[in-house]
């Protein structure tokens, strides 16, 4: 009875497990698969990790754009209201030197015997200001007329002068600078 409670284990006997056996040609190709596997993982992971950097930089480039096209645009308009004076001020300027050069014009007339018997024409603004030079210099037979041109028309010919040159050109040269419509067309 004693035979049939204990029963030894013979491990001698191969047992009913049997374990797969690797020779040393299965190692190496099992390690060759490995290292080719990781190779590829992290080639994958370098190009992941390459894309997503490609990826921020364009975003960042993308905000640095619109943050300097956003300071730009509010450091125009911020500005526009001080051109727009700077402009009306060198118009202004531009209306004083027009009458100056008007009145040396008619005083070279005079000086050449000529009497100043003639027609100005001008924009009205630049007429108001050539009524109280023409008006100071004591000439009575100056008639001044609203026209497109300033110019001065006598018997012995026609002067002629750019009034919008000086404006037309500051503005060009505005509207160039800041290549905002908005801006350029209200100065």
């Amino acid at each position: 009875m004693i035979g049939q409670i204990l029963k030894f284990e013979d491990f001698a006997a191969p047992s009913g497990n049997s374990r797969p056996t690797y020779n040393a040609a299965d190692l190496e190709a099992a390690f060759e698969r490995g290292r080719q596997n990781g190779r590829e993982a992290g080639r994958d992971a370098a190009v992941l990790a390459l894309t997503a950097a490609l990826d921020g930089a364009v975003q960042q480039a993308a905000n640095a754009d619109a943050i300097k096209r956003a300071a730009t645009d509010e450091a125009i308009k911020a500005l526009a209201p001080m051109l727009r004076e700077v402009v009306a001020k060198l118009a202004d300027a531009g209306r004083l030197r027009i009458a100056d050069a008007v009145l040396a014009e008619l005083h070279i007339l005079c000086l050449a015997g000529l009497s100043p018997v003639c027609r100005i024409s001008g924009p009205v603004e630049q007429l108001r200001v050539l009524t109280d030079r023409v008006e100071a210099a004591g000439l009575e037979n100056v008639r001044l007329l609203p026209g497109a041109e300033t110019e001065i028309v006598f018997d012995g010919g026609r002067i002629a002068i750019d009034s919008a040159f000086l404006p037309d050109q500051i503005l060009e040269m505005l509207a160039e600078l800041t290549d905002n419509k908005e801006i350029s067309d209200g100065i």
